[in-house]
């Protein structure tokens, strides 16, 4: 059902044809597609799993593996109300209660874990230095695919539909999530419980997390040992320094910039100066 309803409205929003390509109107593309051509061959290709560019456009990804479903596909139960069918997986055996903060932060986690992992990607051939690249997955998809091959062009061409485009919201919220929805009020969280609070074991109560903690979590930075010798520091026992003077001569003896470094202005993609030697190379 979800499925179906995602292709009827991209139809209806001329994204799809009946034919299930990709319609090329342009009032259908977002602002910022349109200002770039190159960009939104790139995004397209690589939501439907094809090459935009070179020798292979319009092919499919090359993958180690089976192929790809089609929309009268059976869905395929892969585990207790756990379903996929054409390209879309639908989760919905998870439940996390109002205290499972431990079980939050870790679903938390999975969905803000980076696009790509460098640990799998490697050269097809170790021998062959400038050759194809392999992506292994980090599990199986349901139809046996293990992983992609991609050439090196092929490779920047899906980082950069990574990218996220300037002006674009990067957090989108839909559902009883939505400002609109009668229901958000209800699954929001309380006026006291706020960001970076934990529930305290046998109690309603919350604590705050700690900077060390919140560092070690999100970065694997340990600031409760010395990188150096190991040994324990007490923050307690710590003075803060905060003279410029002080700042600028400590970071200047690790060797590290004691002042910020000049940054160029931002560039608009709408501005009336922008031409095609700013668009993304073929």
């Amino acid at each position: 059902a979800v499925a179906h309803a995602v292709f009827s409205n991209l139809r209806a929003r001329r994204y799809l044809t009946e034919e299930m390509d990709e319609a090329l109107d342009p009032s259908s593309l977002d602002r910022v597609f349109a200002a770039s051509e190159q960009l939104a061959a790139a995004v397209s290709a690589s939501a439907v799993m094809r090459i935009a560019f070179g020798e292979r456009a319009g092919l499919k990804v090359r993958r180690i593996g089976k192929g790809f479903g089609y929309e009268d596909e059976t869905p395929f139960a892969k585990g207790r109300r756990c379903f996929s069918a054409n390209g879309f997986t639908i989760h919905a055996n998870r439940y996390i209660g109002m205290q499972e903060r431990a079980a939050l932060e870790k679903l938390l986690a999975y969905g803000a874990r980076g696009s790509l992992s460098n640990q799998r990607l490697a050269l097809l051939d170790p021998a062959a230095p400038n050759g194809e690249l392999v992506y292994t997955l980090k599990a199986p998809w349901s139809d046996g695919t293990e992983g992609i091959v991609l050439s090196p062009r092929e490779l920047i061409e899906k980082l950069v539909a990574l990218i996220p485009p300037p002006y674009v919201h990067l957090s989108r919220y839909f559902g009883v999530l939505s400002s609109h929805s009668k229901w958000r009020r209800l699954i929001i969280a309380k006026p006291h419980v706020k960001k970076g609070y934990v529930a305290v074991p046998g109690t309603a109560s919350v604590e705050r997390m700690s900077w060390a903690k919140l560092l070690a979590r999100v970065f694997a930075i340990d600031m409760t040992r010395c990188p150096g010798c190991g040994a324990a520091l007490a923050p307690e026992d710590c003075e803060l320094v905060t003279a410029p003077f002080i700042v600028h001569a400590v970071l200047h003896a690790l060797g590290l910039y004691g002042r910020a470094q000049a940054r160029a202005p931002p560039r608009s993609l709408f501005e009336d100066d922008v031409n095609q030697e700013h668009a993304f190379p073929d």
